[in-house]
């Protein structure tokens, strides 16, 4: 295929890229439904725990950028957007495990924070590969994608696990058992979606 179609396609793929971009940001919608989840079944997890959550979704992306420049060296872009799609699912699934609610969300908080970051500085190769002279517009077009998948994100957050929105307790500030069963259906959907993204991305970046 040509550049003419080659080009437009890799920004579409990295746009693509940019929407999974959108779910480890999106913690203020998840927050709430994860903690009362997991303080549910595991009484005992003081629920200050979640408060440090996207700290440790920060790090985690903060310590990519370092090292994903010197990992597509060695591995391409379209490659490491989908490995990332992977874990970053994967990650997603973890928190659906309350044998140690504390083990389980440190691991959901580090693995999406990391990929976060990586699928990020992947994305951003091939698309300016291909139109050097036109990397404004196209960190305009990747914020833009990434905005939209943080809407996306959020809006199954409400479909799926609080259809009737219903309100949490004043005095726990937890939800009540019908949300907290919604929960493990929302991370798998959410985890099936990031990977479907995944896939598209690898299948249009060249």
């Amino acid at each position: 295929m040509s550049e003419k179609v080659l080009g437009p396609l890799s920004v579409i793929g990295a746009g693509i890229g940019y929407i999974i971009v959108g779910f480890p940001h999106s913690w203020g919608g998840l927050n709430t439904y994860m903690m009362s989840y997991h303080t549910h079944y595991s009484p005992d997890l003081n629920p200050k725990l979640f408060d440090w959550i996207y700290s440790i979704i920060l790090i985690g992306e903060a310590g990519s950028f370092l090292t994903a420049p010197f990992v597509t060296k060695s591995l391409s872009s379209r490659k490491l957007v989908m490995l990332m799609s992977v874990v970053l699912s994967l990650s997603i699934l973890t928190s659906y495990f309350t044998f140690n609610s504390l083990l389980t969300c440190f691991l959901f908080a580090l693995g999406t924070g990391y990929t976060s970051g990586m699928i990020q500085i992947a994305c951003i190769y091939p698309p300016t590969s291909y139109y050097p002279n036109s990397i404004g517009k196209i960190t305009c077009v990747l914020n833009t994608a990434f905005t939209v998948g943080f809407g996306i994100i959020c809006t199954f957050y409400k479909i799926i696990c609080n259809p009737d929105n219903l309100q949490v307790d004043p005095e726990t500030m937890m939800y009540p058992i019908d949300v907290i069963e919604n929960f493990p259906r929302l991370l798998i959907t959410v985890a099936s979606v990031i990977l479907f993204f995944g896939m598209i991305s690898f299948i249009l970046m060249t």
